[in-house]
């Protein structure tokens, strides 16, 4: 009885384990999180500084 326990529990661990290797092994792109996009910061370039009159 017990080893019939065991013999199924190692048959379920590789069908998991070959499982996991195709799963592992398949390109699939990486899914991004549904809402909106975050925001860019986007950097101005600095504008020269102008001689106050005076």
């Amino acid at each position: 009885m017990l080893e019939s326990i065991l013999t199924q529990i190692d048959a379920e661990i590789a069908r998991l384990q070959q499982a996991r290797t195709v799963l592992l092994t398949l390109d699939v792109p990486v899914r991004r999180k549904p809402g909106r996009p975050a925001k860019t910061v986007s950097v101005a370039a600095p504008t020269p500084a102008k001689p106050k009159k005076g």
